[in-house]
């Protein structure tokens, strides 16, 4: 969460996720770490859409 407010955009948030994932021994593409954050973020507009 607090990685999000560093920049605008999705780009801090990006770095924080890969290089957790580096971190802890994960070798994960790129596309695939921006693919689950597009999935995730239209999860979560559905939900505050819906008030959960």
């Amino acid at each position: 969460m607090r990685a999000d407010f560093e920049q605008p955009g999705d780009e801090d948030v990006f770095r924080k996720v890969a290089g957790d994932l580096k971190g802890s021994g994960l070798t994960v593409p790129d596309s695939e770490i921006y693919s689950k954050m597009d999935e995730l973020a239209s999860i979560a507009r559905e939900q505050i859409r819906a008030g959960e």
